[in-house]
């Protein structure tokens, strides 16, 4: 897992931990909200933390 990009190795840990619990799937769901946002505004992936 390439760590440069901090969102992209919160997500993958997010997928890795506890992957099926109400909470992690409610965190990772508003990550990749926040994430699409942001590359929706700025037309570029986030590289710093969102």
């Amino acid at each position: 897992m390439n760590r440069t990009n901090p969102n992209i190795y919160k997500l993958q840990s997010f997928l890795s931990n506890a992957p099926g619990e109400k909470y992690q799937i409610n965190f990772r769901h508003e990550l990749i909200k926040k994430l699409f946002d942001y590359y929706k505004t700025h037309k570029k992936i986030a590289n710093k933390p969102v």
